[in-house]
């Protein structure tokens, strides 16, 4: 996230205001928490402030996830939580990981750098087929490469 200062920066300022809703997190039942967390994630998943996937926009996800860690495992704050955030064994319905970084970091893989890697290769598909398709064209209309052509930019 940004480093928050004193600004009009619409970016910054939304920005500020997500990571203090995170701090804000109410200790509360594991709904309530799930919740006030879903209405976080919609807003940081929307592309508006932090692009999708990137190194900002895991960061916010993780510290979401720590602040749910601290509050469902009785934690005073997060810091006390972080050591075994990092270290402590932990399980859920899909199996055992040797920490919760670990279920955390697969668990953005899945939801959010996969989908992307996807969108990725048909980005690229799409790159490599229009290449494809205009070297034919250039091959078959100048009966030169594309490399011999000559193209002006005005």
């Amino acid at each position: 996230m940004v480093h928050c200062v004193d600004g009009k920066d619409p970016i910054v300022a939304e920005s500020c205001e997500i990571a203090q809703m995170i701090k804000d997190t109410p200790i509360a039942s594991k709904y309530e928490v799930d919740l006030y967390h879903k209405l976080i994630i919609q807003r940081l998943d929307s592309e508006k402030i932090i692009p999708v996937p990137s190194i900002d926009h895991r960061q916010a996800h993780q510290q979401i996830w720590l602040m749910a860690f601290t509050i469902y495992n009785n934690y005073p704050d997060t810091n006390s939580a972080f050591m075994d955030f990092l270290t402590k064994p932990a399980r859920d319905k899909n199996g055992e990981y040797t920490c919760e970084r670990e279920r955390f970091d697969i668990h953005y893989d899945k939801f959010y750098i996969e989908p992307y890697l996807g969108r990725e290769d048909q980005r690229l598909k799409w790159a490599k087929d229009t290449d494809i398709k205009i070297r034919i064209d250039v091959q078959n209309g100048l009966h030169k490469s594309l490399e011999e052509v000559a193209v002006a930019i005005d």
